[in-house]
């Protein structure tokens, strides 16, 4: 029902609907999620890093890559097109 939304260009907060898969089990759709809130830069990757909540995909390699990007762009500015 989110994706409903989403493909309907409702606003849909992307970091949020990642947390929903991760609690349903579904990790690669949760880190789907993830990166599109970090390519929509709407919470800085500190944050996402630091989230225990998140502890469940620490060590896969989709997760980790997030840092990379976020070194290689040096920016941890947030809010829409930043």
């Amino acid at each position: 029902q989110l994706e409903d939304l989403d493909r309907r260009n409702r606003r849909v907060f992307a970091y949020a609907v990642a947390m929903v898969h991760l609690r349903l089990g579904q990790k690669e759709q949760a880190i789907d999620w993830l990166e599109r809130s970090y390519r929509e830069k709407e919470l800085p990757i500190s944050f996402i890093k630091a989230n225990p909540a998140l502890d469940l995909l620490r060590g896969d390699p989709r997760f980790e890559k997030l840092d990379f990007q976020q070194l290689l762009s040096g920016s941890e500015q947030i809010g829409p097109n930043k």
